[in-house]
């Protein structure tokens, strides 16, 4: 996929909210199983880190501390997006998809292959597909969007990341989730 295509779309989505369209979400044809997305973290490039680990790597704020193996990560320095605190242990923190995967398979990824739904649940290319976040605070968002959950603080970047992993995938957005990334958009994304 050529890096042009993503940002058309994004654009297309960003007009499309400014201009207040009709957004209505793909309605799955087949139930949501979390796993036929994602039983277990992925080693995608087979250096024994899985993405879970490969996230916490990549988003700590200092070099992480791994075990003997290389293979997890035991501590390091990350701050959470959604709250704007602090955590030293990994134990504490999950990894979001931004993204829920209830919403994706809601959203038109119903229709995906195996492959394409384990791509987006361990997508480390997509910048903020997967966030490192307190676990209370991710288990409280759970498979809503922004209808209905946003972050407190952060919610600008939130929805920008939002649109862009939509926009990535070809996912669909609803009225309400619509609306809300529109609002936050002239509240919070000035300046």
């Amino acid at each position: 996929m050529s890096t042009r295509a993503p940002r058309l779309r994004l654009a297309v989505l960003i007009a499309a909210l400014a201009l207040s369209a009709p957004w209505t979400a793909a309605s799955a044809e087949s139930p949501y199983n979390r796993d036929q997305w994602l039983k277990r973290w992925a080693d995608t490039d087979g250096d024994c880190q899985n993405t879970r680990h490969e996230v916490l790597r990549r988003q700590s704020l200092v070099a992480v501390t791994l075990d003997a193996r290389g293979c997890r990560v035991l501590a390091g320095l990350w701050l959470d997006p959604y709250t704007g605190q602090h955590h030293t242990d990994p134990s504490l923190l999950d990894i979001d998809h931004l993204v829920p995967l209830a919403e994706a398979h809601q959203s038109g990824g119903d229709k995906w292959n195996a492959r394409r739904r384990a791509r987006f649940a361990n997508d480390l290319a997509t910048p903020g597909a997967l966030v490192a976040v307190a676990r209370g605070v991710n288990r409280s968002k759970g498979m809503r969007d922004p209808g209905r959950w946003l972050p407190d603080v952060g919610r600008c970047d939130y929805v920008k990341h939002w649109l862009a992993v939509k926009a990535a995938y070809d996912l669909a957005l609803d009225p309400q989730e619509a609306a809300a990334i529109q609002q936050v958009r002239e509240t919070d994304c000035r300046g």
